[in-house]
């Protein structure tokens, strides 16, 4: 769960809805910044705190306590749009890390370098997962859809006190309803996760597959 950790969402787009729901439900606080007559905004959760979309981006994100979050996510369309919000957040709160949507392939390259962003997805990686994944730190390789169900593909570490470290892959997936597909310890080297071989140990990695709200409660 995301309990006392706090994102501020800017770019009003379905994709930002998406995410503001899906970081909600794991009990974080949402910040929005947006117009108040954009009409998504109506369909953000009522616990979505938003902010104005008047003034400077610097202004805006002052207006957000973006100093005060976890992690800022720039969602909007426009990549010109985004690359405004993310020079303005380096000025703001330099140590915020922040994830951004990217339209052009080469921009996202590029913007991944810089030193404030954690993540950049170009338009071929637009799943809403993926972006809620960057924010707790994870990575989500794939997303599958199977009926209306999301399934993604993500790469977790097994943190200091992580519920997974000391449980079978067979005991994971009991416990989590999440299958692990294979696994690496720490000198890197990947193998297949198999049932009952093996516990996992902090400092492993494991490529887990499940339904979304299953697999981001154990990032």
């Amino acid at each position: 769960m995301l309990d006392d950790r706090r994102f501020v969402i800017t770019g009003m787009s379905r994709l930002a809805v998406r995410v503001a729901r899906l970081l909600g439900d794991r009990g974080a606080e949402v910040v929005a910044i947006a117009a108040a007559d954009d009409e998504l905004v109506a369909l953000l959760p009522d616990a979505v705190k938003v902010v104005g979309g008047d003034g400077s981006w610097i202004e805006r994100l002052r207006a957000a306590d973006l100093p005060g979050c976890d992690c800022l996510l720039v969602l909007a369309e426009d990549d010109l749009e985004n690359l405004r919000v993310t020079t303005a957040a380096g000025d703001v709160a330099p140590d915020v890390p922040v994830v951004l949507r990217a339209f052009d392939a080469q921009l996202a390259e590029q913007l991944e370098t810089g030193v404030n962003v954690r993540r950049c997805y170009s338009a071929s990686a637009l799943a809403a997962p993926a972006f809620v994944a960057a924010v707790v730190g994870e990575e989500v390789l794939e997303t599958l859809r199977i009926a209306d169900a999301e399934v993604p593909l993500c790469l977790l570490d097994v943190h200091p006190g992580s519920p997974l470290a000391g449980l079978t892959p067979a005991e994971m997936k009991q416990e989590s309803a999440c299958a692990a597909v294979a696994r690496a310890g720490r000198d890197g080297a990947w193998q297949p996760a198999r049932g009952d071989r093996g516990r996992l140990e902090e400092g492993d990695e494991i490529l887990v597959g499940g339904l979304l709200l299953d697999v981001l409660r154990l990032a």
